[in-house]
Formats: structure tokens, sequence, C-alpha cells
């Protein structure tokens, strides 16, 4: 085995063959070769030869092929772990965030499952993302394993068995997991024969009702994930399942994504069960807010986004128990003002109360909770500006405050928040400088936004400092000057080809980041390919000067708008150097001269807008230009001539109401043959002196050359004379 080093989840990964002399270790009982890079190899045959192995883990090492039967042969196994999904979990450097990078995964897929069998002291069983397609006998195999207590088979594309399969018993079961198999459309009837589930994850499936009665006599059930399934309609017929004891003990319940509508019960309901977690997002709860949540005094974790709610946000606040450290509430229709109570909410991390239409002022008290990680309070009616707060801000890593109509200058205790990795303020009425400290404090900023304010002054050099900055978003504002030089030192946009990780904020609980970017004119959400989005847009603003040249070295960057500002000079020739670039705006400008052909060099151009600006001379085409010619590119530019413009260049000559254009591909084609006619004439000059100069000059080679023309000459009047002289003695 090897180490590879050539990413840093790579720095401590074990690469290349597993050695058989690892089975000297004759009495090994533990195995751990989890989250490796195997690179797709075999699992080796050997390993079902440790007699005494008690546990073994595979899983996340990049495994692929078959799963070798001679796995049945640990008999004395009690762990197995063969979980294909490979999402690895990285800390930042400063422990601010972390990201989950999906690494590539290989096919490891079994033929059949009957070697289970050999597994009889096997409790914990995991073939999460396991291909067990072809595997018609699982349920059965699984059947065979007396002491399993915890199986999953999370997105392991399982063949659809039959509904009831009264014979199947699997009464030591505690966990199963059989999520992301879409078994549905009917739950089998056997995955409720055990009385003793503690948790029941069945999301992703395509179930629907009927809901099996058998449900209701799971009085040890804790956790059960129902989510993105079809169980649509009144979500009472869901409640009479519930009849039982099952409510007894359930602390976690997940029905979101069902298109569940009202729950209606009293408003004095009591359930029998006390949550800690409920998640119903996408269900039609509303118009009001479950009353019933206020009994639920161990509630932690609450997320009703897109739930048809319609209260004022304080009567919510009245129900809510203090202890919630997550609450979504996001995409409803809630009113007023967000009330002084919420701060009571000391443990609070997560808060989203996005689109909705909440106003006034953003409490001073919130800014203040200690570990409050995540605010999204996006698209909203809230006024007010954010106040200056003797708090550090000292947790606070994600920050969404867009589409309000929130103003003032950002306070100077904004830069004690150096744990943020997003700050979206687009879309407000935010005015003064954008503060030199954002750049010099803010450090893990990645995504910067700060479109459509009234930001005025010079873009401070300062934010080149941001070295893991990969969205800045400054346009439509009233800035000047000009575009700091350094901005080419952005080391994040200067990445290529980057790999596609989530990007979590928050430093305890990770939460998936999300932000909206203005890509090609519109706007886009970007969640799980968020760290993949590279962009600047400096567009309506009073910039001016040139382009800086250091741009040309973010070797990374997809987007680049610097359209409606006063810029002058020309596109930097090394544009090329840009590979990954996909939108380029420069319109709206005042740039000059000619527009360099190396655009066309830029393989994944595919918008481009160069119009009002003072470009002259030929259109360059070929390679990528030729599958965006569009003439409105162009326009507003009229020293430009040629192909797609209707104006022809000077020197193009028409014949038969055709024009003919020298060249194959455009600008670069044409000046190919204008220099080769350029060099003919130098070439003819020196190669006529060097012949007839060395005759004129050396005496010696000039009488040789003359010889020999008249030796030629001589011969050749022989070989004319005689063929006439027989052509006149055949003829006579």
């Amino acid at each position: 085995m090897q180490f590879s080093s050539s990413t840093p989840f790579e720095a401590a990964c074990i690469s290349g063959e597993i050695n058989p002399s690892l089975l000297e270790l004759k009495y090994l009982k533990h195995l751990d070769l989890s989250i490796n890079c195997f690179e797709g190899k075999v699992i080796p045959k050997f390993i079902g030869s440790f007699k005494n192995l008690r546990y073994l883990n595979l899983s996340a090492s990049g495994f692929g092929g078959r799963v070798p039967h001679e796995l049945g042969n640990l008999s004395t196994l009690g762990y197995l772990d063969l979980n294909n999904y490979r999402e690895i979990w990285v800390n930042t450097s400063d422990d601010i965030s972390h990201y989950s990078i999906v690494v590539l995964t290989y096919d490891l897929h079994v033929d059949r499952l009957d070697w289970l069998s050999g597994l009889s002291s096997l409790q914990y069983l995991d073939m999460g993302s396991v291909n067990l397609s072809t595997a018609a006998d699982w349920l059965l195999s699984i059947k065979m394993l007396p002491s399993i207590l915890n199986l999953q088979l999370s997105y392991c594309q399982l063949p659809n068995i039959s509904t009831s399969r009264p014979h199947v018993n699997l009464t030591s079961l505690s966990t199963l997991d059989l999520s992301g198999n879409k078994l549905g459309p009917q739950i089998p009837t056997w995955v409720f024969n055990n009385s003793r589930l503690v948790s029941l994850d069945l999301h992703y499936n395509s179930f629907q009702y009927p809901f099996p009665a058998t449900l209701g006599n799971h009085c040890n059930l804790q956790t059960l994930n129902l989510q993105e399934n079809h169980f649509n309609g009144e979500i009472n017929r869901f409640k009479e399942s519930f009849k039982g004891c099952i409510m007894s003990n359930l602390e976690d319940l997940y029905l979101g994504g069902n298109g569940l509508s009202v729950f209606n019960v009293s408003s004095n309901w009591v359930p029998p069960f006390q949550l800690t977690y409920f998640i119903m997002d996408d269900c039609e709860l509303g118009p009001q807010f479950p009353p019933w949540l206020q009994t639920q005094k161990q509630l932690s974790y609450l997320s009703l986004s897109n739930a048809s709610m319609s209260n004022t946000i304080s009567s919510i606040f009245q129900i809510l128990p203090s202890n919630i450290t997550y609450l979504d509430l996001s995409s409803n229709r809630l009113k007023g003002s967000i009330p002084l109570s919420i701060c009571q909410m000391k443990d609070l991390m997560y808060l989203s109360f996005s689109n909705n239409q909440l106003t006034h002022e953003i409490p001073q008290c919130l800014w203040d909770l200690q570990y409050l990680e995540t605010m999204d309070l996006e698209h909203n009616f809230l006024s007010g500006g954010i106040l200056n707060s003797k708090s550090n801000f000292s947790q606070l890593t994600s920050l969404h405050l867009s589409k309000n109509k929130l103003s003032g200058e950002l306070p100077p205790s904004m830069k004690n928040c150096r744990m943020l990795i997003t700050l979206d303020l687009g879309e407000n009425k935010f005015s003064g400088s954008i503060p030199k400290w954002i750049g010099e404090n803010l450090t893990s900023l990645m995504f910067l936004i700060l479109r459509s304010n009234m930001f005025m002054g010079n873009i401070p050099p300062q934010l080149s400092l941001l070295s893991k900055l990969q969205v800045l978003d400054l346009s439509q504002n009233n800035l000047s000057g000009k575009i700091p030089e350094s901005f080419g030192n952005f080391s994040a946009m200067a990445i290529a080809n980057k790999t596609k990780e989530n990007i979590f904020s928050g430093g305890q609980v990770g939460y998936l980041e999300s932000i909206w970017v203005l890509w090609k004119g519109s706007l886009y959400e970007y969640s799980s390919t968020i760290s993949l989005v590279i962009n600047i847009n400096l567009s309506g603003n009073d910039l001016h000067g040139e382009i800086p040249k250091g741009i040309t070295h973010l070797f990374g960057l997809q987007s680049l708008n610097l359209s409606k500002n006063h810029l002058m000079g020309i596109i930097p020739e090394d544009i090329s150097d840009i590979r990954w670039l996909e939108s380029l705006d420069l319109s709206w400008n005042r740039l000059s001269g000619m527009i360099p052909h190396t655009l066309s060099y830029i393989t994944s151009l595919n918008h481009l807008n160069l119009s009002y600006n003072n470009f002259s001379g030929r259109i360059p085409s070929g390679r990528q230009l030729d599958t965006i010619k569009d003439s409105s590119i162009y326009t507003g530019n009229p020293l430009l001539c040629g192909p797609p413009l209707l104006k022809q260049c000077p020197g193009d000559e028409t014949h038969c109401g055709s024009q003919l254009v020298l060249g194959g591909e455009g600008a670069e084609d044409e000046l190919v043959i204008q220099l080769l006619f350029i060099s003919m004439a130098p070439g003819f000059v020196v190669g006529f002196w060097v012949v007839c100069g060395i005759l004129l000059f050396k005496r010696s080679w000039r009488l040789a050359y003359y010889h020999f023309f008249d030796d030629m000459g001589n011969r050749l009047y022989v070989v004319i004379a005689r063929k006439v002289a027989n052509f006149k003695k055949n003829e006579g």
C-alpha cells in the first residue's frame, strides 16, 4: 500500500494493492480501511480468511467490482460496513466552517447475497450505495441473519419484491434504513412486523397510501423518516395510522416533501409524544401555526418551510419553547415585526425567516445571540439598518439580508464577524463606502454580494486579501475610480476546474450554504454546486480606467461582468488565459481598439456582449466565436465591420452579389495570408542576391556558370537536330 497526496484529502489516503501478508496477523479482530483511495480495486478475497475478525469497515474507500463471497466465512464478525457513498467532511484550517467532498465512487456490486448466511454473529450491516439490483434474494438472505440489530440498505437499487411476505421475521431489528430505493407505491407489510424498531427510515421511496395499521404497534419507535414520498392529501389519513402506542416515545418525525394538507386537530389537542425534531416542509399546515407545538417542551429542531402559514410572527413565539436551536419558517406568509422574545432562544444556531412579509427593524438583541451561526432574513420588508453592536458576532458564518429595505452604513462592529463565509446584503439601500475592513478582517469570506445598493467611492484594494473569495458582486451601486490591479490576486478564483464540494456554514452544526448569483442577466440559486461558481460582477457603476491585466490570472473565473461603466483602453490580449470563462459582458463602456482574436480560444465561452463601445476593425471569427454569432453582441460599435454585421470591411471584394473574404477562419487566417504575401518580397530579394550576387563578385563561379549553360545549350541543340533529321527521313 502507498499514501497519496495529490489533494488535501488524499494527504493521508491509502492507495495501491492490499498485501496478502496481512494474513500473518492471525489474531486480528478489528480491521478499518475506511475513507481511502483504492481507485476501483476489488476487495481482496483473503479478507474472508481472518477467522477471529469481529469488526470490518471498508466504507468510502473506493473499492469496486463484485463484493467477494468469501466474506461469508467470517462467522465471528459482528460489524460489517461496506457503504460505498464517499462524502468526506473537511474542516477549514481555522475550524470556522466545514465542507464535504463527494469523491468519485466505483461500481461496487453484488450478484447475490446468500453468502450472508455464514455471518451468524452479525449485528450491524451497512451496504449503503452498493449496487444490489441483481440480488433478487436480498430479503431472504437478510432473514438468515439471526442476530442483526442495525440494517442500512440506503440507495442500493434494491429490486422490488412482494409487498406482503408474512413469513419474513426480522424481530431482532432496532434500526432499519431502506431509504432511496423507490420501493413504492405500497409499503411492504413485513417492514412493520417488528415492534422493537427504534429507528425507521423510508424516505425517498415513492410510497403512497394506504399506510399499514400495524405502525401503531411500534411502541419503541423514536425516529420515523417518511420524507419525499407521495403521502399527499389530508394529514388526518396519516394520523389514523398512528393509533396505538407509537407516539409515546417518538422524538424525531420527518414528514416533509409529501404534499400533506391540513392537520385538522382541535386547538387544545395534547399529543402523547415529545418531539425533539419536527420537519414538515412543503406541506399545507396553515393558515395557522400548529398550536399543539406549545406542548413540545423538548423541541430543538423545527422546520416548517413552505407550509402555507400566514400568522403574525409574534403569535408564533408565544407558542415555541425557548430551547430551539434550529428554526426554519421560510417561504410562508408570516407578517409583522420580529418580536424581542426571539432573543430568549439563547441557544439558537440557525434562523431562517426568508421569503415572508416581515416588516420593521431587526431586533438589536438578535445580534447578541452568541451561538447564532446562520441568519437568513432575505426577501422581506425589513427596514432600518444594522446597528452597531457590542457583540463580537463570534459565531456568525452566514448572513443573508438581501431584498429588504435596509439602509445606512455598515457598522464597524461587523469587522468582528471573522467567521463569515457568506455576506449577502444585495438589493437594499445600504450607503457609504465599502469598508476596507471587509478585506482585512473577514478573511474567511467566500461569497460577498453587495449588489443593488447605494455604496459609493472607490473599491477598496484590500478586498483582494480575501484569498477564499469565489463570488464578488458589487454591481448596481455608485462606485467610482479604477478597478484595483490587485484583483488578480484572488487565490480561489485562480483555481481552474474545481472539484464539486458541498459548502456548509456553521462550526458545530453544518447547514448547506446557498446563494443567489446574477448570471447572464438572470438570478440563479446555487446550493449543492456552489463550490463550482466563480464570478465577478462590477456592472452598473461609475468605474473608469483600463481593465486590469491581473484579471487574466484568474484562470478559474466563469463569469466576468464589467458592463455599464466608463472603462477605457483595450481588452487584454491574454483574456484567453481564462479558459473556463463562460460569460463575458463588457457592454456600455468606452473600450476601443481591435477585438482580440484570442477570444476564439476560450472554448467555454457561450455568452458574450461587447455592444456600445468604441471597438474598431474586423470582428474576429473562428473556433468558439463561430458558435455565438449574433449581431447584437457588437451593436453600437460604428467602427466595427465584417460578419455577423452587415457592414463590410475595406478591401473586401464582392463578385456576383456575394462577398469574397480572404481567409478561412476570419481575421486570424487573413493575417496569415497577409504575412505570406509580405514575406514573398524580401524572400525574392534574398534569393536573387544569393545567386546573382555570387556570380557578380566571384569570377571563377561566373565562368563555370556560363560554361555550364553553353554546354547544356549545345547538348540540347544536338538532341533537337537529331529529332528533326529523323522526322524528315521518316516523312520522305
